[in-house]
This record gives C-alpha cells, structure tokens and sequence, in this order.
C-alpha cells in the first residue's frame, strides 16, 4: 500500500513540474508497419488520412531490390508493384490518395522515372522534360489538385556522341502534362521537392555550372524561381528548402555563419 501510495505521489510531482512530458509521453506511440515480403522498410510520407507510403527492400540477388508501398490502418501495408523494373520507392501521398515517386522501368536501358499512382489504379509514368535515351525524372511529391514537382532531365552538353544530362527542377501540372522546367540560377541542376495547395513550390538549384553551390528557391506558380538565400548575414553559402506547408512556411537547411549546415524555417512573409 505504501509502495501504491508513494508511486501516485511520484507521478503527481511529475505531472506538475513536468507537464507537457506527461502529454507527449501517453500521447504517442509507435506502431510496427511491417515489411511484406522484405528484409527492411521505410516510411517516408504521410496524408491526412494517416495513409503512409514507403518502400520495402529485399535481400541481394533477389528479382526485386525494393518496393514501394501503401499502409493504411484497415489493410495494413500492401505492394504498389513497379513500371516493369527491379525497383520502386514511394515519396509523397496526397489526401486523395495520390501516390508519387520513381521506379525502375522494364525498358532494355533500365531507364529511371517518375511516377503517378491514384489509389487503386495502375501506376503510370510521367512525362519527361525531353524524351531521349538516357533520360530520367523523380517525382518527389504531388498536392490535392493533382500538380506534380520533382525533377526531369534535359540535355546541357554533348562529349563526343554522347550527351550530358543535368536534372532540372519541373512542375507537372497533371499526370499527362509535359513538365514545365522551372529553372535555377545560372548552374546545370535543380530540383523541386515539394509543393502545397496553393500551387507554391520549393526546391534547389545550383548558381554556377560545375559546382555544387545549390541554393534554395521558392516558385510562387509562375515566373521565375527566387532565391531564399542562407542563414549567413552576406547571403553566401548553401541552402536547401525541403518542405511547406498550405500556409506558405517554409523548411530546410542551410548554411550558418560558422559554414555548418543548420536546419531552417522560414515563417511566411520573413527571413529565413
């Protein structure tokens, strides 16, 4: 009884001086989503309607190296096949259901590319910036309206008879609509990673030809990409925008005035 009694004194003392850990800690939990028929998984996105998508991986050697797949509450985690290839990952679901990410097609060249998944519906490939051999695209997230972001190459060089490919930051407005290439700030890349509801989109892209000196860029639906600058008082430096959300905040890394990579946020109408 002494034991009982003192044990409801502790958690009393805890619950006052420590209130908020209280919360977290009877508010959450962790649940095991499983692997399928693989070795491993990993969850990377989520929706509203706590629909999580993924991929799963599978021991060397094996006809598949990974799959992506949808988990929900009622079906647990079911396989969301591939274009023909040995892979798939799934990055992005959007509230109806809307799967994005790339996979390994069953083409002779093995070509990578972006997907486009509507909930019980066969997955589909995106269309690329310029359809040559060698090409590819990664579709890293979709909004309710159906507007794709993510990356598509395109032709920046040709050695000899072969051509160089740069990826460039696209928005496909639909799953059938040739991508719009968004840009960068004078370099060969960008990427796209995420888009809200309103149509913004976020990303980076590089400032020189050459160099990896990626910059974090906002698209406000049309026009061109802006550059969001660093977390250094002159500007300079790396940045990277990852996220946002409907209300136009915005989340990343970039680089602080010790040239260390910092995680940042930047609140809709301020400075990073």
């Amino acid at each position: 009884m002494r034991n009982r009694i003192s044990l409801i004194v502790l958690v009393m003392m805890m619950a006052m001086l420590c209130p908020n850990a209280v919360l977290q800690a009877s508010g959450y939990y962790y649940r095991d989503l499983g692997v399928m028929d693989g070795i491993s998984s990993l969850a990377w996105g989520i929706n509203n309607n706590r629909q999580v998508v993924g991929w799963v991986r599978y021991p060397e050697g094996g006809a598949m190296d990974s799959q992506a797949f949808l988990w929900t509450l009622s079906a647990g985690m079911q396989p969301l096949g591939t274009l023909g290839g040995s892979y798939s990952f799934a990055y992005k679901i959007s509230n109806n259901g809307v799967t994005v990410g790339e996979s390994k097609t069953g083409l002779p060249d093995g070509i990578q590319t972006g997907y486009y998944k509507p909930l019980n519906q066969p997955m589909q490939k995106m269309p690329d910036l310029i359809p040559l051999p060698g090409s590819y695209s990664r579709a890293y997230s979709v909004n309710d309206s159906g507007q794709v972001v993510g990356f598509s190459n395109k032709v920046i060089g040709v050695i000899g008879e072969i051509n160089v490919f740069g990826n460039q930051a696209v928005i496909w407005q639909n799953s059938t609509a040739t991508p719009i290439d968004l840009g960068t700030f004078g370099g060969d890349h960008g990427t796209a990673f995420d888009i809200n509801n309103s149509g913004v989109v976020v990303g980076q892209a590089e400032v020189t030809p050459g160099i990896a000196d990626n910059r974090a860029f906002y698209w406000p639906g049309s026009g061109n990409i802006q550059d969001l600058g660093t977390l250094r008082a002159d500007g300079n430096g790396l940045s990277t925008a990852r996220g946002l959300n409907d209300l136009g905040d915005i989340v990343g890394s970039a680089t602080n005035e010790s040239n260390l990579e910092e995680a940042f946020i930047k609140l809709s109408g301020q400075d990073m």
